[in-house]
């Protein structure tokens, strides 16, 4: 598949990602119109959620495994020792954790920028309100890693082949990466794109690091999973 080709296909993947969000806004909107999670929402909605992932999931593994293979950047990933990849992926955990913690403080300090929740972030509040726990933690932690990083490191980078050899290349591709991510995670608050684009900057250099998409998804799981865990605190407390 040429270039024109693969990056049409990933276009297309933007859109077909946000599938399944949509499935879960559909089914927080039915649960606060019932004023709760019934029986029958909860028995129902975590298999229909399940099906509908596999759906949204094998084409993006397969488009980006079917990928993998045209250029060479990632064929010496097992040159580095395992020691240094577990060292590497806690760094790289920390520095998520750190901009998911300070990073609008820091922006307010810079910026005058008022507190308040990221959009995104938003979205999971109402829907740890409304759903039930299950499907939320298999969305956030489990589904959502796989999907963003098969699609914005794994697809968008095979699209750059073998220039990603090059210091440019690689520095270009990062970029764009951390842009589209950003973008995908906010549309109207620069604030959130900033946070998630350094996110997924974060996110992507692991991925030309340890040059294995395995350690990035782990590394996108850990953070999810203590985000939604912080959120589920915050909301038992109050």
């Amino acid at each position: 598949m040429n270039k024109t080709n693969q990056s049409v296909l990933f276009v297309c993947y933007l859109f077909w990602i946000n599938l399944l969000p949509m499935l879960i806004a559909s089914f927080s909107i039915t649960n606060k119109q019932a004023g709760s999670i019934s029986p029958n929402a909860a028995l129902y909605q975590p298999p229909v959620f399940a099906a509908a992932a596999c759906i949204i999931l094998l084409p993006l593994y397969w488009s980006y495994r079917s990928g993998r293979h045209t250029h060479t950047y990632f064929a010496n990933r097992n040159l580095i020792p395992m020691r240094k990849k577990v060292v590497w992926s806690a760094t790289y955990f920390g520095l998520l954790f750190l901009i998911g913690t300070y990073g609008h403080p820091v922006l307010e300090w810079m910026f005058g920028i008022p507190p308040q929740e990221l959009e995104n972030q938003r979205a999971i509040i109402e829907w740890v309100r409304s759903l039930p726990a299950i499907l939320v933690l298999a969305d956030v932690v489990l589904v959502a890693p796989l999907a963003e990083e098969w699609l914005f490191r794994g697809i968008l980078l095979n699209i750059f082949g073998d220039t990603l050899q090059t210091f440019a290349g690689r520095f270009t591709a990062l970029a764009l990466s951390a842009l589209i991510f950003g973008f995908m995670h906010s549309f109207y608050d620069w604030p959130a794109l900033a946070i998630y684009g350094a996110m997924g900057a974060v996110l992507c250099t692991a991925y030309l690091h340890l040059r294995d998409i395995r350690w990035s998804i782990a590394i996108h799981m850990a953070n999810n999973a203590v985000a939604i865990s912080s959120i589920y605190y915050g909301l038992n407390l109050n």
